[in-house]
């Protein structure tokens, strides 16, 4: 029984990192009049975090400046019609001559890859949604980086699958240790003398 717990626990661990790693996205343009309407669902009850990324293999404090005047792009997100509640990040604030957090707000540098953080909002599987995105603010320079509105999962809600991820490999090395102990002592208890 234990022996196919090992097989059970790596395999569901396997389905938690592939439901955690999906993103839906879509490739944008920020030039000016670009919009975008697409519908989708999600695949399971949770937080969602909408961004706009770029590849970016250019020197990346050099795109901060870019990002820095505000976001790229408007999202409104509905449901059968009806607006859905978006939980929207701090646009980044740049004043010259001035240093504070404020000027990062919203923006994210990181890898390869460059963006804002638009919004968060609590998404269900039983829903059918459709967002919108029109491009406000134009960036030409980043338009040439293959621009994408994204849909992930929270990074909250990451760090739980993680927790889970860790739990499902311990109850498959417990498994493990189990089966193979059970067995020896089997093997053991079949070789004594009638």
């Amino acid at each position: 029984m234990f022996g196919l717990l090992v097989p059970l626990s790596i395999i569901s661990s396997g389905w938690v990192i592939w439901r955690s790693n999906r993103v839906l996205s879509w490739p944008i343009q920020l030039s000016t009049d670009f919009k975008l309407q697409q519908e989708f669902h999600v695949w399971r009850k949770a937080n969602y975090r909408i961004c706009v990324y770029c590849s970016a293999l250019a020197e990346q404090q050099h795109l901060k400046t870019l990002l820095q005047s505000g976001n790229l792009v408007q999202v409104a997100l509905a449901e059968n019609l009806a607006a859905v509640s978006l939980d929207y990040f701090a646009e980044p604030v740049f004043r010259p001559g001035i240093v504070s957090t404020a000027e990062w707000g919203n923006i994210v540098l990181g890898g390869d890859k460059v963006g804002q953080d638009i919004a968060d909002f609590a998404g269900d599987p039983a829903k059918h949604y459709t967002i919108t995105c029109s491009t406000i603010r134009s960036a030409p320079e980043l338009d040439q980086m293959h621009p994408k509105l994204t849909i992930a999962l929270d990074p909250l809600e990451g760090e739980s699958d993680m927790v889970l991820n860790l739990l499902l490999w311990c109850a498959a090395a417990v498994s493990a240790i189990v089966a193979l102990v059970s067995a020896g002592i089997y093997v053991a208890i079949g070789k004594r003398p009638a």
